[in-house]
């Protein structure tokens, strides 16, 4: 199964040392142990542990997270994740629903 994991919350360091960051990883790598190709699209890669095995997508934040709000309530942009999913093909669309539509905000510039 092709798996896209959208990790978009700045305050999780993919390699970090804390709870969310080992989830992410650990999340991942139990969905790649299970024989799934994953992705892994996150804002901060961070540094300390492994890389989880997936291949990881950094987005870099360009503009202040209040800027990014308010440009996306300007243009009335609201994405629907699952159209993610059919333009990469993908099988299963794993996300963390407070920040998906920021991630996608992003990847749509």
């Amino acid at each position: 199964m092709n798996v896209l994991y959208i990790c978009a919350d700045w305050g999780i360091p993919i390699r970090g040392f804390k709870g969310a960051s080992v989830h992410v990883r650990e999340f991942v790598d139990a969905l790649t142990r299970g024989g799934n190709e994953v992705w892994l699209l996150c804002t901060d890669r961070g540094e300390g542990n492994p890389y989880p095995h997936a291949t990881v997508i950094e987005i870099e934040p360009q503009l202040s997270q209040e800027r990014r709000e308010k440009e996306a309530a300007r243009l009335g942009l609201a994405f629907d994740p699952q159209d993610v999913a059919v333009c990469h093909e993908l099988d299963k669309l794993s996300y963390d629903t407070e920040f998906a539509t920021r991630a996608l905000a992003e990847l749509s510039q």
